[in-house]
């Protein structure tokens, strides 16, 4: 809930939620993908984004990098991948490095290997 939101602003979104249908988007296991978005997967242009050449993910990126005012952006189709490129990227100089994460984040519980991977050692911040 939105402390600071006028509470007819709250109230607002709360009866659009009652009234929309809910995609649930926690994990990729629990999604089920509507026909339309099916239909929009299996007729979407193709090519090899390690190329450069899938013109669907090259779109995705120019519109991320565009919106948050950056030269350029990466697609990681997971969180654990996401999470692994920010590890990495922050302690590629030390293989040693230690990473202070929150007690109840998702790379403390689920994502050992990921830290273990980059060779960084979780600190889980018990705050």
């Amino acid at each position: 809930m939105i402390h600071c939101a006028p509470k007819r602003l709250v109230a607002s979104f709360a009866a659009r939620r009652a009234i929309h249908t809910v995609t649930d988007l926690r994990s990729d296991t629990v999604t089920r993908p509507t026909k339309g978005m099916l239909r929009a997967a299996t007729e979407a242009p193709l090519g090899d984004d390690v190329m450069g050449e899938d013109p669907t993910v090259n779109a995705l990126e120019e519109f991320a990098a565009d919106l948050f005012g950056k030269e350029r952006a990466l697609f990681c189709p997971t969180g654990t991948m996401a999470n692994l490129a920010a590890i990495l990227s922050h302690c590629h100089y030390n293989k040693s490095s230690e990473i202070i994460i929150g007690a109840k984040s998702h790379i403390n519980l689920y994502e050992g290997s990921c830290s273990n991977f980059a060779t960084a050692f979780p600190l889980p911040n018990h705050i």
